[in-house]
């Protein structure tokens, strides 16, 4: 802090037993002390809060850059979820698409009616015969 050396705190000591003289200087000296103690205890006080302050600032800017690539981080997942539901939702419509068809094929050839070959036959019989007599009266 201050660059004192031995020989500066020396020649303060002899100053200081040449003003104060032998009685007063231990009184002086302690009271001195003191001071200094108080000193570096509100110097130490002011640090700690100092540094405390620091640290909650780090921690805040901490948890934003935290929360700013988390929001990050959810958004893009959001956006491929998204994109997935709209991918199996084109899938299902397809698939669903498909197995209507399919049904409305089946359904159709459900109404169809099925030709049976013994009707069938007698059926081309009955047929001819009004024919061949209106044929024949002519």
């Amino acid at each position: 802090m201050f660059d004192i050396g031995l020989s500066e705190i020396l020649i303060v000591a002899i100053v200081a037993l040449v003003v104060l003289g032998p009685e007063r200087l231990p009184k002086a000296a302690r009271l001195a002390g003191y001071w200094v103690r108080k000193a570096r205890a509100q110097w130490y006080t002011v640090k700690a809060e100092l540094e405390s302050e620091m640290a909650d600032e780090e921690l805040k800017r901490s948890l934003k850059d935290s929360m700013a690539d988390l929001q990050q981080t959810l958004n893009a997942h959001q956006e491929s979820l998204q994109q997935e539901m709209q991918a199996l939702d084109k899938d299902i419509q397809q698939t669903l698409n498909q197995q209507k068809e399919e049904l409305q094929h089946e359904m159709r050839a459900l109404d169809t009616p099925l030709e049976n070959p013994i009707e069938t036959k007698a059926e081309s019989t009955t047929e001819s015969t009004p024919d061949s007599e209106s044929a024949s009266r002519s």
